[in-house]
């Protein structure tokens, strides 16, 4: 649009003077900030939005907006450099980062700008940050940052010397964010390239973290001297850590850090390890043992370690646990729901033996979520009257998650007659549509076809662009809403659009566009624009300007 634009002025020398009116009736909101228009990646709508910022008090415009301050009002300019750098980092988009440094000068950017571009793992960005920050600019001739044989630090710096931007810089905190979203070519980058100082936190984080993912030798490189690799082992979960800190001592040594060994080892099947930590401390102690006996518990169901839950829940401090804290805090209580998921019938049968079973609704639908009917068999099997009527909801959880064949066991019960309502048939079948399951879909109208005809399904799986399911419906006599236009629209189908402007008589309202605008699909836009009469309202114009109107 914007080349467009330009032609014409070119071309049309008279109307030059209209070019100001022009630029403010076409171009982005006076009150979008730049930072706001980084978002959208397009560096023609920061072109656009600098050359219409006036430069001095004198030549602001008399109406208020954003433009008046972005390049006259010293606290706000700072402001948008800091906040538009950090948004280029996180987007790894250096041509911007480069653009924000050639256009503005005398500013700082936050350590945000780094961290972003560190965990996201945008090297290229990184270098850059680094070469303009505090630590490495003023030593920048002195100091060259060698990366594959080129002058990374030193080429970047002196480029733009003389705009004397800055980025704040903690290499530590930004070690750091890399670990935590394992970007570990970025800590090796910078652990070579920048200087480190070590600090216990962040740094002992870092390489605890790392320790856990299995990088041993990334461990290595970064062991501060005279140091040991289990001195960072405390949260570790990997068995092998653990057996060596128990040859080792260090869980004789520290309670605490053996009661977190448990909880660990609970992810390995290990019961001869756990079994020879409890034996170095008698009693366990009291804090946090609690907590991570739970959770211990827990892991094994979810991994439906049979013999694990056994020790667990036999030995003392289990019984306790399970007899005491677990019928005063709810939260604790969904031991059955763990094993129900993992589909595991021993363990559940085990938690029952022991009258540790309960929630069985949840457990449903968490077995029904994993698709384990045996799962489900065995809770319905054991099922407590007082359960009965609120189990219904399974059967709206296995239509949303096409569990086909379990709605079919379920249809076969005498005891889930009363769940088949209308509407929980009617809510089964949109979730159904909704999630473009075309055999639930089938099997739930051959089977109640007196329940649940409702647009609501027909309006759902047009929203998620679903034709087949949709065409299935029709045919099959359902009907829809203006919603199910609206919502297509709103989501860029517009083959869906279009087939619905065909084929059903329900319409759509001035949403239609609104929301299509809104969320810049102008392919279904024009289309309605040129095939409906709704016609959009002012919301249409409201929204932030996508990237494609400016290069387009």
């Amino acid at each position: 649009m914007l080349v467009s634009i330009d032609a014409v002025l070119r071309c049309k020398p008279a109307l030059r003077d209209l070019e100001a009116v022009i630029a403010k009736f076409l171009g982005p909101p006076p009150n979008m900030s730049l930072s706001d228009a980084c978002h959208e990646g397009s560096i023609k709508l920061l072109d656009w939005i600098w050359n219409c910022s006036c430069t001095s008090v004198d030549d602001r415009a008399t109406q208020w907006s954003l433009t008046n301050y972005l390049r006259s009002e010293p606290r706000y300019y700072s402001l948008q450099f800091s906040k538009s750098i950090a948004t280029a980092a996180n987007q790894g988009n250096l041509e911007m980062v480069k653009w924000l440094f050639a256009h503005f000068s005398d500013c700082g950017a936050p350590a945000g700008a780094a961290y972003n571009a560190a965990m996201w793992g945008h090297l290229h960005v990184l270098e850059f940050l680094w070469a303009h920050s505090d630590v490495n600019m003023p030593l920048y001739k002195k100091q060259k940052v060698i990366d594959g044989g080129s002058e990374i630090g030193g080429q970047y710096a002196a480029e733009y010397e003389e705009t004397n931007n800055c980025v704040e810089w903690d290499n530590d905190y930004i070690i750091w964010a890399a670990a935590q979203c394992d970007r570990f070519d970025i800590v090796r980058w910078l652990y070579h390239n920048t200087p480190v100082n070590m600090r216990e936190w962040p740094y002992d984080l870092t390489i605890e973290h790392i320790l856990s993912t299995g990088d041993d030798e990334l461990v290595q490189l970064l062991l501060p001297p005279g140091r040991c690799v289990l001195d960072y082992a405390k949260r570790c979960p990997r068995v092998d850590v653990i057996e060596l800190m128990l040859d080792c001592g260090y869980l004789r040594r520290d309670a605490y850090l053996a009661v977190g060994a448990i909880r660990n080892l609970a992810t390995s099947g290990r019961v001869d390890l756990m079994e020879q930590i409890v034996q170095l401390h008698s009693p366990l102690p009291k804090k946090y043992v609690g907590e991570c006996w739970c959770s211990a518990i827990k892991e094994a169901c979810l991994r439906g370690d049979l013999a694990m839950v056994q020790w667990l829940v036999e030995h003392r401090k289990g019984r306790q646990f399970c007899r005491v804290k677990m019928r005063k805090d709810s939260k604790h209580m969904h031991f059955l729901c763990y094993a129900a998921g993992a589909g595991s019938i021993d363990v559940m049968q085990f938690l029952y033996d022991k009258q540790y079973a309960d929630q069985f609704v949840p457990a449903l639908l968490s077995a029904v979520c994993k698709n384990q009917l045996a799962a489900v068999k065995w809770l319905i099997d054991h099922l407590p009257p007082e359960e009965q009527s609120t189990a219904s909801c399974v059967i709206e959880a296995a239509a949303s998650h096409g569990r086909l064949e379990i709605l079919q066991y379920l249809a076969k019960l005498d005891a889930a007659s009363s769940w088949w309502s209308p509407s929980e048939t009617a809510m089964s079948l949109s979730s159904a549509a909704a999630g473009n399951f075309v055999d639930v879909a089938q099997w739930l109208v051959a089977n109640h076809s007196n329940k649940g005809r409702s647009s609501i399904a027909m309006d759902k799986a047009a929203a998620n662009g679903h034709l087949d399911m949709v065409k299935w419906l029709h045919t099959n006599g359902f009907k829809c809403s203006v919603a199910a236009m609206d919502a297509a629209a709103a989501n860029g189908h517009l083959e869906m659009v279009r087939w619905l402007h065909e084929n059903c008589t329900a319409g759509c309202t001035a949403h239609a566009m609104d929301l299509a605008a809104g969320r810049g699909h102008l392919d279904v836009l024009k289309w309605l624009h040129r095939n409906r009469s709704e016609g959009c309202t002012r919301k249409a114009m409201a929204t932030p300007w996508s990237r494609a109107t400016y290069e387009s």
